[in-house]
């Protein structure tokens, strides 16, 4: 009897234990639980108090967050001129910079200040004194417009002569004064090439001479 109750009472005692182990391993395991969750919101917290903006150069490249502030900055933007080269992208225009322009994210957003604005070619014009009429130049200009412009280029008309017309921002956009009628405006990129004046123009002057 002595034996068996000797016995029961470790069994009681290794069960106790286990059982107190076990309980040890729970509590812990639900605390490192919350710990990790709890670090897990401050990381989200932070990321979400995080403001983001493109930054340098180059308006195409992803957004950073930034060290302060909660606004956007980009050069000043001008359709058929381009970005003003002297200021870049960052998170807010610094005082008395001018050419910059600010803007703010919206909610869930980032990179308002992101260059949306698209590429395209024209060609400027110059008056050849032999053949007494105007010429596209070989090297086409880089012109820029924002997404919801028109891409269009300006040339002097057929007949123009050299006192009628004006080079207008090297080809790039419509005439600058639509009233004028030695300058067309055309739309397309590259729509003012000397390849594309001729197909348009030739079948033109084709059908003037043969009514005359």
């Amino acid at each position: 009897f002595q034996h068996y109750y000797i016995t029961n009472n470790l069994s009681k005692k290794s069960i106790m234990k286990s059982v107190i182990f076990v309980a040890l391993v729970l509590l812990y395991t639900v605390n490192a639980g919350k710990v990790v969750k709890r670090d897990n919101h401050e990381d989200e917290a932070d990321s979400e108090d995080a403001y983001s903006c493109v930054q340098g150069p180059d308006g195409k490249v992803e957004s950073s967050d930034c060290e302060a502030g909660d606004k956007c900055s980009s050069p000043t933007f001008v359709d058929y001129q381009g970005y003003n080269s002297e200021v870049e992208w960052g998170c807010g225009c610094a005082d008395g910079v001018d050419d910059c322009d600010e803007c703010e994210n919206e909610d869930g957003a980032s990179g308002c200040n992101a260059d949306k604005s698209q590429k395209f070619e024209c060609y400027n014009h110059s008056w050849n004194a032999e053949s007494a009429a105007w010429e596209a130049v070989a090297e086409a200009t880089s012109c820029h417009v924002s997404a919801e412009t028109d891409v269009k280029c300006n040339s002097p008309a057929p007949l123009a002569l050299e006192d009628e017309w004006e080079s207008f921002q090297s080809g790039c956009g419509p005439c600058a004064n639509d009233e004028n009628e030695k300058c067309v405006s055309c739309e397309g990129d590259g729509c003012n090439s000397a390849a594309a004046l001729a197909a348009f123009f030739l079948p033109l002057m084709a059908a003037l001479y043969a009514l005359m």
